[in-house]
């Protein structure tokens, strides 16, 4: 879903991101720390991009948060932590061993390391 926001005299469209529960953890302290944070994505359905707003949502729906897009880095899902990893950015996964399997509970879709995956990173903005 994109909704239509008012930012002085431009308007933008924001995309809403929905966030699980864990993510939505780590993507709280990167907004409330003012530093970037990562998330991945398979199957970007919404085309996001870079310079993209993004409304940060709950599951079920609720804003938390209002970030710009920042960068993307497309690469596997074994080599996503890796590339998070090079960067300063808060992201909620301790390793790439982790990330497969926590992927695989997201998706409705068996996730292997193989997996093609986007990483959208972000930081908030007013």
């Amino acid at each position: 879903m994109t909704k239509q926001t008012a930012h002085a005299d431009e308007t933008e469209t924001s995309i809403d991101l929905k966030c699980a529960d864990s993510a939505q953890e780590t993507a709280e302290k990167a907004l409330e720390q003012d530093k970037e944070g990562a998330t991945t994505r398979i199957g970007d359905e919404k085309g996001i991009t870079e310079g993209d707003i993004l409304t940060l949502t709950t599951t079920e729906g609720k804003e938390f948060g209002t970030a710009e897009v920042t960068r993307i880095v497309e690469t596997t899902a074994w080599e996503a932590y890796r590339v998070i990893s090079k960067s300063d950015a808060i992201y909620g996964v301790p390793s790439s061993t982790s990330l497969v399997p926590l992927l695989n509970t997201y998706y409705d879709r068996e996730v292997k390391p193989s997996t093609n995956v986007k990483i959208i990173f972000y930081r908030r903005i007013e």
